[in-house]
């Protein structure tokens, strides 16, 4: 009983962080569109979230951002078609000499009326998961809570595939060793069959067992280098499952 709760608790983090992955992975990765294509997202009333890039607005001027229109659906493009240049003298104007509203401010107060979230990033830089949708509080946090709560039990527990330092450098630079962690440790959460012995009795099961952990255990220093192809790796899975995304979720 104690181990089937146990492995339903691994199977529930493991959910969580590869709906978190996938969402970070589509947000990273936008498909490309126009300026027609965002007002038309925002005349259907399709756009939930903007987020305009640090060096694409001042008080002054807006031109490129990127914008959520559904669960893990993401796109990136001008969202004001009208250049600093082309713009009236009062909007290109100082903000404390302006007679109007700059175009900063036009800009925000169409999407706010129109129930759009509006995000600009900044030098403390990004989150680590841009959320789809309006999340909840809630799931991020369930998010941060289920990896702060992986990190402890592999830093209390004794693993079996590798020693703390290992693992440690997984988590904080392989990036996806949280997941591998709830995969693997303590045992595999997909047991594959052993074969039968050739002297068995004809027609007895197979029986399941986990596969025996590599002998010696991988050290800090194998940790360290494995992260580093796990980052690349993740790199890698995460542009392949942002254009999945962006391909079955026009």
């Amino acid at each position: 009983m104690r181990q089937n709760l146990l492995v339903a608790l691994r199977a529930a983090a493991l959910v969580v962080l590869v709906i978190a992955a996938v969402a970070a992975a589509a947000a990273a990765h936008p498909r490309e569109a126009s300026y027609e294509d965002f007002r038309r997202d925002v005349e259907q009333g399709s756009v939930t979230r903007v987020i305009i890039p640090k060096n694409q607005w001042t008080q002054d001027s807006v031109r490129t951002g990127t914008w959520s229109t559904g669960p893990f659906r993401w796109k990136q493009g001008t969202v004001v078609d009208t250049p600093p240049w082309e713009m009236p003298e009062w909007t290109t104007r100082s903000t404390s000499d302006a007679a109007g509203p700059s175009p900063w401010s036009t800009f925000a107060n169409d999407m706010r009326a129109r129930g759009v979230d509006l995000d600009r990033e900044s030098d403390d830089g990004p989150t680590f998961i841009a959320w789809p949708l309006r999340t909840p509080e809630w799931f991020s946090l369930l998010v941060s809570l289920t990896w702060l709560a992986t990190f402890a039990v592999m830093l209390a527990s004794t693993p079996r595939w590798g020693n703390r330092w290992a693992w440690f450098w997984m988590f904080v630079i392989g990036q996806i060793g949280v997941i591998l962690y709830l995969i693997l440790e303590p045992r595999p959460l997909v047991r594959f069959p052993r074969r039968r012995r050739p002297d068995g009795p004809p027609g007895a099961p197979e029986p399941y067992d986990e596969p025996a952990p590599p002998r010696p255990r991988r050290d800090g220093a194998h940790g360290c280098l494995l992260s580093l192809l796990a980052a690349i790796v993740a790199a890698a899975a995460s542009a392949g499952v942002g254009w999945l995304v962006g391909f079955v979720l026009p």
